[in-house]
């Protein structure tokens, strides 16, 4: 019986599909379901069964059945209401203004699929202006002073001292409050100095402005003075003199110090027990903070180092403003009043 009722499906299939009396242009939904064998009390379920067992019997060889296929799938979009959507939405194309290929409703679509790729577009755009403008538009940087110790700086003064009294079109300063030798507690202002002095003193930079306690562990970013120092004592009045202390050390200090800090055991060479000059201190707290810095050692007093770093490009434009900020140490006393 079950075998009979297959066979009978089969010749039904082949019925309805060889049909050449079927206009598929014309059809309607009622011979469409027809060509299924089904009416209009049929469920999607049974159309979606149907189209299903009928593509089944031609799918082996596409190319052989291509017609015979075309009937069926075309049968099924009328059956399926999905000919007259495809219809309503040409009409709707066709009646709607289209803007560069598309009308309002696809242009809706795309951007809620595709919104991503204009934001990224958009940020690509935004970091290429910046970048053009940094690299064509912005002046360069020509002179940069770096300051990195345990204390605040709040106040423009060192950077408009530096425009005033110079020709630099563009200084740069840094600023990196740090506990290097950490013998007091950290904060969550020192926490990544460190990290930030790093990055700082990994690029082109000029002058060093330091404290006592922080020079020796950031030694070897610091030039040697002697020379700069002694025309310095040819320069400057007895009084400009008693106001600066030259800061001395050897390589082998440093050495010292870092290997208890780290345990580390770096060896040491002869010539690293030599002792220079890598730096000039003042003490005098009213012109430290009139400098723009105020000290966060608890149990130091206030002071500040200036240096010249190793990375400079222009020694004699590095030991020319330290120069004019030893014997102009005055300007910083009367603009901060």
């Amino acid at each position: 019986m079950e075998h009979r009722d297959e066979d009978q499906r089969q010749k039904d299939t082949l019925t309805n599909i060889n049909n050449e009396d079927i206009d598929r242009d014309e059809m309607t939904r009622e011979e469409a379901l027809a060509f299924f064998g089904l009416d209009e009390s049929s469920g999607d379920y049974d159309l979606e069964q149907k189209y299903y067992q009928y593509i089944k019997k031609f799918r082996s060889n596409i190319e052989a059945n291509s017609d015979d296929l075309s009937r069926i799938n075309d049968a099924y979009e009328i059956a399926s209401g999905k000919r007259n959507k495809i219809v309503q939405e040409r009409n709707v194309r066709e009646n709607s203004r289209e803007v560069l290929g598309k009308t309002r409703k696809e242009w809706g679509v795309h951007f809620y699929y595709s919104w991503w790729k204009y934001i990224l577009l958009l940020f690509t755009c935004v970091a290429l202006f910046f970048v053009i403008k940094h690299f064509f538009f912005t002046p360069k940087v020509d002179f940069t002073i770096i300051a990195f110790g345990h204390f605040e700086n709040m106040e423009r003064q060192i950077v408009d001292f530096t425009e005033e009294k110079f020709t630099f079109k563009r200084p740069q300063f840094m600023l990196s409050n740090l506990i290097a030798d950490n013998s007091e507690q950290t904060d969550e202002i020192t926490m990544y100095g460190n990290l930030t002095t790093a990055a700082y003193l990994s690029v082109e930079h000029d002058i060093l402005i330091t404290d006592r306690r922080t020079i020796p562990i950031f030694l070897p970013n610091f030039a040697p003075m002697d020379e700069f120092y002694d025309e310095l004592k040819k320069e400057l009045s007895e009084e400009q003199l008693e106001a600066i202390q030259p800061v001395i050390f050897s390589m082998a200090d440093y050495y010292k110090l870092i290997s208890e800090l780290s345990e580390e055991n770096p060896e040491i060479a002869d010539e690293d027990h030599e002792r220079h000059i890598y730096g000039l201190m003042i003490t005098d707290p009213e012109l430290i903070l009139a400098m723009g810095f105020e000290n966060r050692w608890r149990s130091d007093p206030p002071t500040l180092v200036f240096g010249i770093s190793l990375k400079t490009a222009d020694r004699e434009k590095s030991e020319e403003f330290i120069r004019t900020i030893l014997i102009q140490s005055d300007w910083f006393i009367e603009n901060d009043r």
